[in-house]
């Protein structure tokens, strides 16, 4: 951060006997943090009485020993001209000597003198907001170790309740059951060790974020308490890096599953009172997981800052913006985005029909809860180049997903029927049903998940072979889904939430997000949960956790049902009732039509964008057709 600071070891300074940097012979008493210098008691009779220094306040080599080694290490000297760094770029945010404000920062209108900068730096907004932050990560490092060890002694517990209804299970079915009996308890055993070490692990993790976090703190109030203003100022800048780390690790911890109470359950076999002969498992370890009822700090926009930078224009040779520079300052003075091409098709006719909207103008209505708000704004426009038109034998039906995979294979969901086809179609394969399938996600290589909203079931099935492989159920009538890390997503819209099932683990997890509307088509990405539902024209963003980010309505959103994000996060909305497809930035608060009155498509239901191939579909829901779009 500062470039100009080098830091060095001094020997002198560690050992038990400091010698003056002036008679060397002599052994120091005191330091001077704004000469470098260590001082014996005759230098500090003439540091004291030189003009240049008499201002200087000094400090005992003992006190300079108790500040923290990156603090005593800092050199004041410049490296390239060897001369003493009095002066600050606030542009450059370096330290400077006379000749460096002479040379590279000639044309920097921020050089200020240090001394004058730094005065009562200790009582600043920035030093303060830092100190209180330390203690915030503090408190809340001490509150998760809590928790985390508290439900480590309640999985102790509830092993004990399982172990009981195991016993009476056993008691009840005799002793034809003592062979499954075991085998249920090395499972209890080994779920229970697993869910031990994987919570034992952030524990640890906790421990060692404590004993750094705590050394911060106290590196700060001695600094504070023994540090000249110089040193105060130059420390926070590092230990802010260390604080914001910790800060991020808090936060990171509240997108994930971390935090969820893990419970130890025991799911009794529905065969185990009449099927006495045929049942093949004595019962089912479950881990029901549970959002964190903690509540941790709140990370604040932006923090105090010690001083104002006056600007970081990056300048040519010869001093002057770059036109790009200029259009990006034109933009933050104005407020408004450069317009972009619009998207570009084959014929003129296409161009006509498809044409971009950039969304200027509408009547957008952008929610957002605790009080934050956005400025709605126009997003740039998309460029999409037409590729290919499809159309799928099987029309006359209901399209109301689809999928783009590698080597140019599409999945279409019609009807009771997955059809797999090529954007050249030589050859079409049918996967049949016996209900309507509404959304699927591509899990791993060739196997595919897919709701069957009327069986209250997600389906797994290899494309490949054509073969189902399983049949998971539901808390209720699933609609929408996607995956992300081992779990499924998916919506349960008339149950107001999303449900989570890990797949991939030898025990089975699932828990639910409460939701404020009902989420028909989801889409996952980075601990965020994007829903749309097309019955009260809304798309909304909220956290793992259950908190709602923002909502989204506007008099172009109507009827919106599938969603895909593109590579750069925007959210693709396809909204059947007016022929459109809309582009919603990330955090909800631009949007834009990318494709309006999309040609030969009268209802737009099912869109997909490969974010490898930067494809883009969009599928009619009755007719069966498909337009295929290349990004540019």
């Amino acid at each position: 951060m500062f470039q100009d600071i080098v830091c060095s070891d001094r020997n002198a300074m560690s050992s038990t006997s400091v010698t003056c940097d002036i008679h060397a012979s002599t052994e120091a008493q005191q330091w001077c943090s704004q000469c470098d210098q260590a001082l014996c008691d005759d230098c500090v009779h003439y540091h004291s009485q030189a003009k240049a220094s008499r201002n200087h306040t000094t400090i005992s080599t003992s006190d300079f020993r108790k500040l923290p080694a990156f603090v005593r290490s800092i050199k004041k000297t410049c490296n390239k001209h060897g001369e003493k760094t009095d002066f600050f770029c606030l542009v450059h945010e370096n330290l400077c000597c006379p000749y460096c404000i002479q040379t590279m920062h000639k044309q920097c209108d921020g050089v200020e003198n240090l001394q004058t900068l730094t005065k009562n730096v200790k009582s600043s907004a920035f030093v303060e907001d830092l100190e209180t932050n330390v203690q915030d990560i503090k408190t809340s490092i001490e509150e998760l170790l809590k928790d985390r060890t508290q439900n480590i002694s309640n999985i102790d517990k509830q092993k004990d309740s399982v172990l009981k209804q195991i016993t009476k299970t056993k008691i009840d079915i005799m002793n034809y059951l003592n062979i499954l009996e075991k085998q249920l308890v090395c499972d209890l055993t080994e779920v229970i060790n697993k869910e031990k070490s994987r919570l034992g692990k952030l524990v640890s993790d906790l421990q060692e974020r404590k004993s750094k976090i705590h050394q911060i703190y106290e590196d700060l109030r001695t600094i504070k308490q023994f540090g000249a203003d110089i040193d105060v100022f130059l420390a926070i800048k590092e230990l802010n890096q260390s604080v914001q780390t910790e800060e991020s690790f808090i936060f990171d911890l509240q997108t994930d599953t971390s935090l969820f109470q893990t419970e130890i359950l025991l799911q009794k076999s529905e065969d185990i009172e009449t099927l006495k002969n045929n049942f093949k498992t004595f019962g089912k370890i479950l881990i029901m997981s549970k959002p964190p009822k903690l509540t941790l700090m709140k990370k604040e926009k932006a923090q105090a800052q010690i001083f104002i930078s006056k600007g970081h224009d990056v300048l040519t040779e010869n001093g002057q913006k770059t036109d790009n520079e200029k259009i990006f300052n034109e933009i933050i003075e104005n407020g408004n985005a450069v317009a972009f091409e619009s998207v570009n098709v084959n014929t003129p006719e296409q161009e006509k029909e498809e044409s971009v909207d950039s969304g200027q103008n509408l009547n957008i209505e952008i929610s957002v809860p605790r009080g934050e708000s956005l400025n709605v704004e126009c997003m740039p426009r998309i460029n999409l180049k037409f590729d290919t038109f499809l159309e799928i034998p099987e029309r006359g039906k209901q399209l109301n997903a689809c999928k783009i995979l590698p080597e140019d294979k599409l999945l279409f969901l019609i009807n009771k029927k997955i059809v797999v086809s090529e954007t050249n179609p030589k050859k079409i394969q049918y996967i049949d049903f016996t209900c309507k399938p509404t959304d699927l996600t591509c899990i791993d290589g060739n196997v595919v998940a897919i709701t069957l909203f009327s069986e209250n079931k997600i389906c797994l099935v290899d494309i490949s072979e054509g073969q189902e492989i399983e049949r998971i159920k539901t808390a209720g009538q699933c609609f929408g889904i996607d995956h992300a890390d081992g779990q499924i997503y998916t919506s349960l819209p008339h149950q107001k939430c999303i449900q989570v099932i890990d797949y991939k683990r030898n025990v089975s997890t699932e828990f639910t997000i409460e939701t404020v509307h009902s989420a028909f088509y989801i889409v996952f990405s980075e601990g965020r949960l994007f829903c749309s539902n097309h019955m009260t024209n809304v798309v909304f963003c909220m956290l793992t956790s259950g908190s709602t980010l923002w909502e989204y309505r506007s008099d172009i959103l109507l009827e919106p049902f599938c969603m895909s994000l593109d590579s750069k996060g925007d959210i693709f909305v396809a909204c059947r009732k007016n022929r459109s497809v809309i582009v919603i930035s990330a955090d909800g608060s631009k949007s834009t039509v990318s494709l309006k009155n999309v040609s030969r498509l009268k209802a737009p239901r099912a869109l997909n964008w490969c974010q490898t191939t930067d494809k883009f579909v969009v599928c009619d829901e009755r007719s069966g057709r498909a337009v295929v779009y290349t990004y540019k």
